[in-house]
């Protein structure tokens, strides 16, 4: 592959790797690639890289992808967003009828005092039905539209991906679509957002 018409700072860095990485064109462009559309840090790289390596095999399936994209939410307790606005694209896709059905948290559950600890921040009672469970599509909601009060609390995000864990989309995600998620939330994490 030979670069042409570089713009002078392309080339300064062209010329930088191949003098201090001993770097190929070709081997550049791979690494260039991948970082350009794959996180690059742990565990969203881990993730990502799983999705990709297994839909360049065509092993991966839609359960895979949402679970990768579910463990990328729980690592966000360490790197917390302060913009839900990509969760909410997220669990968009999923109906409140799945929601409700898939993701009730029930008394005695050991994600029970992890939702309690969040109503409790929120100096809220939560809604509990008559026998004993707490609606997944409401604590959803009550999760992202207080998030200003939870944003930086780690039972938000274990909270948020044990539903969507045990919730199925109405349509799948693809391979690209969990990788890029991945990448947004990290980014998002990694500037603060």
């Amino acid at each position: 592959m030979i670069i042409t018409n570089q713009r002078p700072e392309v080339k300064l860095l062209w010329k930088t790797a191949k003098k201090h990485y001993n770097l190929k064109s070709r081997q550049l462009f791979r690494i260039a690639l991948k970082d350009e559309f794959l996180p690059l840090t742990a565990p969203f790289r881990t993730e990502a890289d799983f999705l990709l390596n297994e839909a360049a095999a065509n092993n991966l399936t839609t359960d895979e992808i949402k679970n990768s994209m579910s463990r990328g939410i729980d690592a966000l307790q360490n790197r917390p967003l302060r913009e839900p606005s990509i969760l909410w694209s997220f669990f968009s896709r999923f109906s409140e009828n799945e929601l409700q059905k898939s993701s009730d948290i029930v008394e005695g559950d050991a994600s029970w005092e992890r939702t309690i600890a969040v109503y409790t921040v929120l100096n809220e009672v939560p809604f509990v039905s008559n026998d004993g469970r707490i609606d997944g599509a409401r604590l959803v909601d009550d999760l992202l539209s207080k998030w200003d009060s939870l944003w930086n609390k780690k039972e938000t995000y274990f909270l948020l991906a044990l539903i969507a864990d045990r919730c199925e989309p109405e349509s799948p995600f693809g391979w690209f679509e969990g990788v890029l998620f991945l990448r947004d939330i990290e980014r998002a994490a990694l500037c603060g957002e």
